[in-house]
């Protein structure tokens, strides 16, 4: 139940009596992780004052929590629980503020574990640095136009193809298609591709020489015309 490492150690032999008395009164009533929740009662219990508890602290054989609970520092030094009776302790959050060094509890992240997030997050950083160089130069890209359909006449970007296709769902390359068709067969021109299009099939054309888009008799442009 105590190692003697420990409680022989001229350390803890030269603690006050009633310190003594604390620490192994406090070690055993902990869990099986060495957590103890209710430390002061405990000191209350004894007799013992927040002298002897401040020791402990002090002498680094305990650590106490702003929740006022305590953890045995040498606990995993002086116990041994088989797997089949191991109760993980209730105090999780206490439990995260510290790690094991050598059996003996130590409060922060270790120091490897330091190392491994700050080397993460930094290849996060540079992830996230290359995304938005990635992205910049993509821009510019889908912002290029150039031609397609048919008859390599519809003068359209990446962008707006992306918008058509949206809007439209899977026919967007039948109106492209069609488009194509007509730029050759009635020579028609316009400056804007992508906005002759919706023009031509937000209002389902019909195939006469007036328009009908929102329910507004709109003409078609012909060669002279712009758009």
């Amino acid at each position: 139940m105590f190692s003697k490492t420990i409680i022989d150690s001229d350390l803890f032999l030269d603690l006050p009596t009633q310190s003594q008395n604390l620490y192994f009164h406090l070690s055993m009533r902990a869990d099986d992780e060495g957590f103890v929740k209710n430390p002061k009662r405990i000191a209350r219990m004894i007799g013992a004052n927040s002298d002897d508890f401040d020791i402990l602290i002090k002498k680094e054989l305990i650590i106490v929590f702003d929740s006022g609970i305590a953890l045995i520092v040498h606990w995993k030094v002086h116990n041994y629980v088989r797997t089949d009776r191991f109760k993980p302790t209730d105090c999780i959050d206490e439990r995260t503020k510290v790690h094991l060094e050598n059996n003996i509890y130590v409060l922060g992240i270790p120091s490897d574990n330091l190392l491994d997030t700050q080397v993460r997050l930094g290849k996060d950083r540079l992830g996230k640095v290359r995304l938005s160089k990635d992205n910049a130069q993509a821009e510019p890209a889908k912002n290029q136009k150039h031609l397609i359909g048919e008859y390599k006449n519809v003068l359209l970007s990446d962008l707006e193809i992306e918008k058509l296709k949206s809007k439209f769902g899977s026919t967007y390359d039948e109106k492209i298609q069609k488009f194509s068709q007509g730029l050759e067969l009635k020579d028609y021109k316009y400056k804007n591709h992508y906005l002759a299009i919706l023009k031509w099939f937000e209002a389902d054309i019909p195939e006469k020489d007036d328009l009908i888009f929102n329910n507004i008799s709109i003409p078609v442009w012909k060669k002279e015309d712009n758009l």
